[in-house]
């Protein structure tokens, strides 16, 4: 992957991909499928929901402030109740609704997993992808890239190994 020096996307150089026309027709009828796409949404909100929690949980299990895991138990427990409340969800934008406050308690209480010690030089002043304004964004976003990088290489294998059989 190429990017710029700010971190902004350029290229990507990929290997041969699939052309399973009877796979991309299924993709492509699904997408029109309301039900699905909606439960598809609702299962990789509340992974990123849960992950998001195990986090906080596990920095509210490390602080050594009673107050910093305190203040971040709080929040994984909204984030529990975000899960909870999903299922609840009619449609993508109520869905996007839950996703969005659940984001920003999360990146909200973000700052207190960061060890005391580095907090001056290491702080997270709100979410901003393009372009990072500060070290924690351009982290996030650095490991975002690498992350994608890893889903699609495990997209690309699985989708190879279903269809040379």
């Amino acid at each position: 992957m190429l990017l710029e020096e700010s971190g902004r996307f350029k290229a990507r150089l990929e290997g041969p991909v699939s052309g399973n026309i009877l796979l991309r027709q299924d993709q492509h009828r699904q997408a029109h499928n309301a039900l699905f796409v909606l439960e598809f949404a609702r299962a990789c909100m509340a992974g990123k929901i849960r992950n998001s929690r195990a986090l906080l949980m596990r920095g509210a299990h490390e602080s050594a402030d009673p107050e910093e895991s305190r203040a971040l138990n709080r929040v994984a427990d909204n984030l529990a109740t975000s899960c909870r409340t999903d299922k609840e969800a009619t449609d993508l934008d109520g869905l996007r609704g839950i996703e969005g406050e659940a984001a920003s308690n999360y990146f909200g209480a973000l700052n207190l997993i960061v060890k005391p010690h580095m907090r001056p030089v290491f702080q997270l002043n709100g979410r901003t992808r393009r372009h990072p304004l500060d070290r924690f964004n351009a982290l996030l976003s650095f490991l975002y890239a690498l992350l994608m990088n890893d889903c699609r290489s495990a997209l690309e294998s699985k989708v190879s190994a279903l269809t040379s059989n």
